[in-house]
């Protein structure tokens, strides 16, 4: 719908204007996302540690409500079941941040063994 075809007087105050601009712009609307969309991340069979730490990161930048254990937990279980994820379970680690710089070590691994 195009506002400027509109039949003049088609829209008698600026309630009504909000109201068909609100429902016609409402699918342009960027909708904070929740917790369990994260949970829907996977790691890949093949797909490099670097690669999914990215894609979560992404995912999760956009859950303003999440907390560290939540990341750490959804995180976790998107994993493949390797090393790092051996090693995660071995030694737990304190917080996502934590998380992440013991991951940066298994990605050293992976990409000086891909090369």
């Amino acid at each position: 719908m195009a506002f400027d075809g509109l039949p003049h007087g088609s829209i008698p105050c600026f309630a009504d204007f909000k109201y068909v601009f609100l429902r016609h712009f409402a699918n342009s609307r960027k909708y904070q996302k929740i917790d369990h969309c994260l949970f829907a991340l996977k790691q890949g069979s093949a797909e490099p540690l670097r690669s999914y730490i990215k894609r979560f990161n992404q995912v999760a930048q956009d859950v303003p409500s999440t907390t560290s254990e939540i990341l750490m937990s959804v995180f976790s279980h998107g994993l493949t079941k390797g090393e790092f994820f051996k090693d995660l379970i071995r030694n737990p680690v304190k917080n996502f941040d934590e998380m992440l710089e013991k991951a940066a070590s298994y990605i050293n691994v992976e990409e000086a063994q891909a090369a």
